[in-house]
Parts: structure tokens; sequence; C-alpha cells
């Protein structure tokens, strides 16, 4: 194979695997966002029991398949920010706040790669008001 041919290889190659990294974010976003919002309608007191139960379960499930969505990201770009930030922020989320301590503190090594820049102090200030309360 000649230079060329290689280099091109090499740029559809990485192409294609910045355009799955994307899909992939985009999905663990979703499913964040979506479980949380499932398990936010569970505490409508007005709902069944089994309806409460169901929104739980299924909010748990999502939120999971974001976290292992994350979990695959980080392990193919241990050294993105966002994508730690990111976890930590449904670890947090989800009531791992040990967890997102973890990937707070790694991320702050890589704060070049998160966007908004603010969202890491903004992530750890809320941390730390649950950390806060959790003492008490």
């Amino acid at each position: 194979m000649n230079i060329k041919k290689v280099a091109l290889l090499f740029i559809v190659t990485a192409l294609i695997s910045c355009g799955e990294a994307e899909s992939t974010l985009n999905d663990a976003i979703s499913f964040s966002r979506d479980g949380l919002a499932l398990i936010e309608q569970s505490n409508d007191e007005e709902l069944e029991k089994t309806e409460r139960e169901r929104l739980i379960k299924d909010g748990n499930e999502k939120i999971n398949k974001s976290k292992e969505a994350y979990k695959a990201l980080i392990l193919d770009s241990p050294e993105n920010g966002l994508y730690l930030n990111n976890y930590g922020w449904v670890q947090m989320r989800s009531g791992d706040l040990k967890g997102a301590k973890k990937s707070f503190d790694l991320a702050s090594k890589y704060k070049d790669s998160i966007h908004p820049k603010d969202s890491l102090d903004n992530n750890i200030a809320e941390l730390n008001i649950l950390l806060g309360k959790q003492e008490q």
C-alpha cells in the first residue's frame, strides 16, 4: 500500500471513530436525562405504588445505560475531561457521591476538554453541598 492510501484509511477510520464517540455521548446524555426524569416522576404521590415502582425501575435502567456508555467513552479516551465530568454528574445525581468525587477529581486534570468551562466547577460545588448534607 502506498502512503496516500494508508493516510486516507487512517483519516476514514478516525472520522468513523469520532462519529461513534459522538453518538455514544449523545446516547449517554439522553439516557441520563430520561432516567432522571422518570425517577422525578415517581415522586408524584398521586400515582399508584406499582406505577411509582415501575418509573423508578425504568429510570434506574436508563441511568445504568448512561453509566455504561460513559464508561465505554472513558475507556476509549481516558483523558477526556468532558466524559469524566459528565460521568461524575450522573454518579452524583444517582447518589454515588464517592464515585462522583473520584470522577470530578480526574476530570479536573483535563479541564481544557470540558465545555462549558464552568460546568466542572459547578458540579464540584453541588457535590460539596451534597457531601456536607450527608455528614449532618
